[in-house]
């Protein structure tokens, strides 16, 4: 069979895996829509959405993920509080007719795309790895952030610190950078069965740190003492706002995990 026998009856058989997978898609497309006409709306990137897709390793959770922004259920959950506390985290700029200063540290797709055309905020997507998916403003090491004092009115930290070396030292460039009345918005994977955060040294290879701390580029695997370790730093201005304080409706409508929670950090004026 000469070669270009072969490239033809390979594209054709392409094509015809393409339709049939159109078909099947279509297909199964219209009878979601006429079992379930009503359609679900991200509160990320508020697309309206049939459903929420699989996502995770090493097992694969249901109503996961967002197809169109890719957010997961912890985003959806910082999509919410933003929405419904946005006026308490940025009141002290807005009510005097000042741009909001954001600083996200790792950003999100969903979130970056909501937040970079705000004309009410200056944006700085940032992250440690200079050919980060989406352009960013600069290439930060978060253990030495290369802004003056007081520079942002609000931090996003979002699956950070658990790749982070030096947490201390994080934690302390962030609340250095971090204005007066500004808040810091913090959460990495939480064992809800780990006591205390496992962190060892000698787990020093990816093969020994995906089987203690569930992923291979992660330093320590956080337990439920992750606020107690923010408050090392910054005290008992750490609160905790937990999926559970939503209504029932809520947490079904975003298919939010029970048990999950941000830890937010809220820096007083000196006096």
């Amino acid at each position: 069979m000469e070669t270009n026998e072969i490239i033809e009856r390979l594209e054709r058989q392409n094509y015809l895996m393409e339709k049939r997978y159109e078909i099947l898609k279509s297909m199964i497309c219209d009878l979601y829509d006429e079992v379930i006409p009503q359609k679900k709306v991200c509160p990320i990137c508020k697309s309206e959405i049939r459903c929420y897709i699989p996502y995770g390793k090493p097992k694969m959770r249901y109503h996961a993920q967002c197809p169109v922004c890719l957010g997961a259920e912890r985003e959806r959950l910082l999509a919410r509080y933003l929405e419904l506390h946005w006026e308490d985290l940025t009141g002290h700029r807005t009510r005097a007719g000042e741009k909001i200063r954001l600083l996200h540290v790792a950003p999100e797709l969903g979130f970056y795309k909501r937040f970079q055309d705000r004309e009410d905020i200056e944006y700085y997507p940032v992250d440690f790895n200079p050919n980060y998916p989406y352009p960013i403003v600069k290439t930060v090491d978060i253990t030495d952030i290369p802004y003056p004092e007081d520079s942002f009115d609000l931090i996003i930290c979002f699956h950070v610190l658990q790749n982070v070396e030096d947490e201390r030292k994080a934690l302390e460039e962030i609340k250095r950078v971090l204005g007066p009345n500004g808040s810091a918005i913090f959460c990495d994977n939480v064992d809800p069965d780990r006591e205390q955060t496992l962190e060892d040294r000698a787990y020093d290879t990816p093969k020994l740190r995906e089987e203690h701390y569930g992923n291979a580029q992660y330093v320590r695997g956080y337990g439920r003492d992750y606020k107690e370790r923010l408050g090392r730093v910054w005290g008992d201005s750490v609160v905790r706002y937990s999926v559970d304080s939503l209504a029932l409706e809520e947490v079904q409508k975003y298919a939010l995990r029970h048990g999950e929670e941000l830890c937010i950090y809220t820096k007083q004026p000196a006096t």
